[in-house]
């Protein structure tokens, strides 16, 4: 079985990656905390596979991965939505912080018309920054992992449309 966990902030993604909790684990470096939030497009067009659009660094969401963190499952040039439909399960690890709360929030807006992804995604809260903490210690923990609901992606799309 194929596990994916996606963070909302970059900062946990290699903590999570050594305490070898999933085949794959990708974090996210959007900013939307204390700044004018990007287009819609742009955000959109920066999780598409990778093509002559994204030729500045960032473009693409996959710009500042780990070098063979896909190994097995793709190559830095990989889609969102294409990653995302191979995995048997995605957990979104969230960190307490307000901008980790506004990734979630864009994320489970972007993901409600994909039935597909959203009946394989759970959510793991944390109530600390996982990048405080080793590897090894994250490995141990016990997190409840919730089941993304009709009532997440809803509430989410209200919260990120507001």
């Amino acid at each position: 079985m194929s596990h994916l966990i996606l963070s909302t902030n970059h900062l946990d993604e290699d903590v999570l990656r050594q305490s070898r909790l999933a085949n794959v684990v990708l974090g996210f470096y959007l900013r939307f905390v204390w700044r004018k939030l990007p287009p819609e497009e742009q955000l959109l067009m920066g999780l598409e596979r990778r093509s002559a659009k994204h030729g500045n660094s960032g473009d693409h969401w996959l710009d500042d991965s780990c070098r063979g963190s896909l190994d097995g499952f793709g190559t830095r040039d990989i889609g969102f939505f294409e990653l995302c439909a191979k995995f048997d399960s995605i957990e979104i690890w969230v960190d307490s912080r307000p901008n980790d709360q506004l990734v979630l929030v864009w994320l489970l807006d972007l993901l409600r018309p994909y039935k597909e992804i959203t009946t394989k995604l759970s959510l793991v809260h944390t109530d600390d920054h996982v990048a405080h903490y080793a590897p090894e210690s994250v490995a141990k923990w016990k997190l409840p992992a919730f089941e993304v609901t009709e009532t997440h992606l809803v509430t989410a799309s209200r919260a990120w449309q507001a």
